[in-house]
């Protein structure tokens, strides 16, 4: 059974069993047993736990994480090409737009040759294909979703700078996660 802990200049602590009493021997004088703690945002006041509002630092760390939260979610959203075409935005299909965008730089300064595999279109999360005819065509997605993922990454920095900056809780409760953040339409 776990058992909780207290001492004016050490704190809390819990133990993950009853200590026996050579343990609690060497537990520093002025320590008392106290109910275990019902979670992270409590206080002990005259031996009791009460309810209290977590730390600025707290509460900004989780707002941080909500914001990450977001972010993933709409990273796993891709980039809307068409109303029924997505791109994704995951690393692996990242690096593999760049590639393509590579090759397309290296046939607009005449050095290779535009492939068919790449005429034959990028293929969508959705599994279907985005012509590429061109090399133009091949920069131009790459072009839009090379920023729709960087106006994404900087959106959630902006928002986790603010959380940062937040001198208290009403600024911080001031912050909306959910605003602002780019559509990613190339429509």
């Amino acid at each position: 059974m776990e058992k909780g802990y207290y001492h004016p200049s050490r704190g809390y602590w819990q133990t993950t069993s009853a200590p026996s009493e050579r343990i609690k021997f060497n537990y520093p004088d002025g320590t008392v047993e106290v109910p275990v703690k019902p979670g992270e945002d409590f206080a002990l006041i005259d031996g009791a736990w009460v309810a209290a509002s977590p730390a600025l630092h707290v509460l900004q760390a989780r707002k941080t994480a909500a914001i990450n939260n977001r972010l993933n979610a709409r990273l796993a959203d891709g980039y809307r090409y068409a109303a029924d075409q997505h791109v994704a935005l995951d690393q692996s299909s990242r690096a593999d737009m760049s590639a393509m965008a590579a090759t397309a730089l290296a046939v607009t300064s005449g050095s290779a040759n535009w492939p068919d595999s790449y005429k034959t279109g990028w293929i969508t999360v959705e599994n279907s294909r985005i012509q590429l005819e061109t090399p133009d065509d091949g920069l131009a997605l790459a072009a839009a979703v090379g920023d729709h993922y960087a106006a994404l990454r900087q959106h959630a920095r902006d928002l986790k700078d603010a959380v940062l900056a937040a001198g208290d809780e009403t600024a911080l409760e001031a912050i909306d996660t959910e605003a602002g953040w780019p559509g990613g339409d190339a429509l």
